[in-house]
């Protein structure tokens, strides 16, 4: 984990995607997933990458639906320093 990296670099490389596959649809191998929460069929998933490229291997698994979010700065950070369940949340949040 780099803390001296430019803001922009950490907004361009963290990608917020909400999704919901097929029964029997799994996600792709090698995904670098910081945060997944499921409702349903409906995942939203926090993951490091550009938005082109993870979009691209998720359109791979034929979902019914895919989108890509907005993330808050506050996520960025909270997930940039180690997760959800790290200390920062709680100032943060």
């Amino acid at each position: 984990m780099l803390l001296e990296r430019p803001l922009s670099e950490m907004q361009e490389n963290t990608v917020k995607i909400q999704l919901a596959l097929p029964d029997g649809a799994s996600l792709p191998e090698g995904l670098d997933i910081l945060h997944e929460t499921k409702t349903g069929r409906l995942r939203q998933l926090i993951l490091r990458g550009r938005a082109e490229d993870v979009s691209a291997r998720l359109a791979a698994c034929h979902p019914f639906f895919l989108d890509v979010l907005p993330l808050s700065l506050e996520e960025i950070f909270i997930y940039e320093l180690g997760g959800e369940d790290h200390e920062i949340k709680n100032i943060l949040l």
